[in-house]
């Protein structure tokens, strides 16, 4: 009987050990993990001759759906390109919309061996044949006060040698002249005037402006900005003695507009427009 009972107590307490182990607190919790598949595709898209490119990715995840968006816009300026493309991704299915690149073509589009230069001759002076010379321009049919000039007129230009576009004055008005840059000056005084030429001396071929004056003295005159600061002054030396230096040598602006009366607020946001210098 005793070894009997040993027995029944040896089961109980292996029974009993058992149950513990089965619930041991100590364990690590067994947890399922569900992979959801995000996929997030970026697209960047740049357009020849000018492009500016901003990238924007916003994502969205919410269980047990991911959702992923990815949108970029290219906008470029003459010609004016804009594209848009959307990325969607829906766990598990996969839904891409993409926009069709729409492209405008300048108005004036570039002409191999030619520079282009916005000359409105409306109110000026008659143009000079016999002093600074006159290369004659092909108007663009679309903007016809947008012109086409050979890219390379003369890099020194005298008096009496006709190697010029021409010569830009305004009796009793002053002149707006704007640069490469879009940037606008107006002139200090009627008698200033402008010798254009064009030249591919030193890199790139551009229209520069000889800023000259018939006021004497000539310090203090030439163009200036909106705060009355001269910025692009008259070079005495070509107001007096009628010879300029190279255009190499950084003495004149570079510029791509020239019209009668003073610049206004808008006149440097109108460069890419046919209605330049109408508001």
């Amino acid at each position: 009987m005793k070894a009997l009972l040993v027995v029944f107590c040896l089961l109980i307490f292996i029974n009993l050990s058992l149950e513990c182990m089965k619930a041991n607190p100590n364990d690590p919790p067994i947890t399922t993990t569900e992979t959801i598949p995000t996929t997030s595709t970026t697209t960047t898209i740049t357009t020849s001759p000018t492009s500016t490119t901003t990238t924007t990715t916003t994502t969205t995840t919410t269980s047990p759906t991911s959702t992923t968006t990815t949108t970029t816009t290219t906008t470029t300026t003459s010609p004016t390109t804009t594209t848009t493309t959307t990325t969607t991704t829906t766990s598990p299915t996969t839904t891409t919309t993409t926009t069709t690149t729409t492209t405008t073509p300048p108005l004036c589009p570039t002409q191999a061996d030619k520079v282009q230069f916005y000359l409105d001759l409306a109110n000026s002076d008659t143009f000079s044949y016999d002093t600074f010379g006159k290369a004659d321009g092909t108007n663009c049919a679309a903007c016809p006060n947008y012109q086409y000039f050979p890219s390379q007129t003369g890099d020194i230009i005298t008096f009496g040698e006709e190697l010029a576009i021409g010569y830009f004055s305004c009796s009793n008005q002053l002149i707006c002249m704007c640069d490469e840059s879009n940037k606008c000056y107006t002139s200090t005084s009627p008698e200033t005037y402008v010798v254009m030429t064009s030249s591919c001396t030193g890199g790139a071929c551009s229209v520069y402006g000889i800023v000259g004056t018939s006021k004497n003295p000539v310090a203090g005159e030439g163009f200036k900005d909106t705060s009355n600061a001269v910025i692009h002054p008259a070079d005495e030396d070509f107001s007096l003695n009628l010879t300029s230096e190279s255009m190499a040598s950084g003495l004149y602006p570079k510029i791509k507009a020239i019209k009668c009366g003073a610049c206004n607020a808008n006149t440097g946001s109108q460069l890419s427009h046919c209605t330049f210098f109408k508001n």
